[in-house]
């Protein structure tokens, strides 16, 4: 579901910098999974590769869609995200968004309190392992090194 009036506007200068180069991303895959004709999960690869480059893009956005998918499997109700193609609400943050990027900055800072208080407001007192995997999986790409991404070694082989 993409944003309506009733769900609330927040200002993107109140994020750091790694949850705006994240919150394009989270939006193009929440488009992929409620529009999967929109082709959102090309466009939020392409997002991430433009933001923290090839290796580091892609294991990003891939972490990113299972923490996506995750978050929406698990909550009882819909979440709101505005569109990331239009212009008008690129600027803007839904109460939602705003959830989801806080939820990811608690896990980023280790704070397990305010992190398990957020997951259980967003999948309302429910707490999914899952989801909890994804989303610490992601945080340790966001601010950490990246794992080296070894790329296999071709053969030819008769």
């Amino acid at each position: 579901m993409i944003s309506q009036a009733s769900t609330g506007q927040h200002s993107m200068t109140e994020l750091d910098q790694t949850s705006k180069g994240l919150l394009p991303v989270l939006r193009y895959f929440h488009l992929a999974l409620h529009e999967p004709s929109s082709h959102g999960w090309r466009h939020a690869f392409e997002t991430a590769v433009g933001t923290w480059g090839q290796d580091r893009g892609l294991a990003i956005a891939q972490a990113t869609q299972k923490f996506v998918y995750d978050l929406m499997r698990c909550c009882q109700s819909p979440l709101h995200f505005n569109d990331p193609l239009d212009i008008d609400e690129r600027d803007a943050l839904t109460s939602d968004e705003q959830g989801v990027l806080t939820l990811l900055i608690y896990m980023r800072g280790d704070d397990v309190e305010n992190a398990r208080d957020m997951i259980a407001k967003l999948h309302q007192g429910r707490i999914d392992p899952g989801f909890v995997r994804h989303g610490l999986a992601l945080s340790a790409m966001l601010d950490g090194t990246p794992a080296r991404v070894s790329r296999p070694k071709l053969k030819v082989v008769n």
